[in-house]
């Protein structure tokens, strides 16, 4: 894309803070920045349950408010 288009704009998402065995096998995964970009780690889903715990709520909710901010700045 950058070829044909000088700016492009993206963002890489590293979040390792899964609860285990999910931080070995998945990492950061497509689409696991969703929830951070729209503040949604209450909606009921399997994903919710396994992926939030409140071991990683201070530092999830910290970078989802960072994200949301940035991506709104953006807007």
């Amino acid at each position: 894309l950058k070829s044909r288009q000088p700016e492009v704009w993206y963002y890489r998402f590293d979040w390792d803070e899964e609860p285990a065995p999910w931080n070995d096998i998945y990492g950061a995964a497509h689409a696991f920045d969703l929830p951070f970009v729209f503040g949604t780690f209450d909606e009921p889903s399997l994903f919710s349950r396994v992926m939030f715990s409140t071991a990683n709520r201070p530092g999830r909710l910290a970078l989802s408010d960072a994200m949301m901010r940035s991506m709104g700045a953006f807007a």
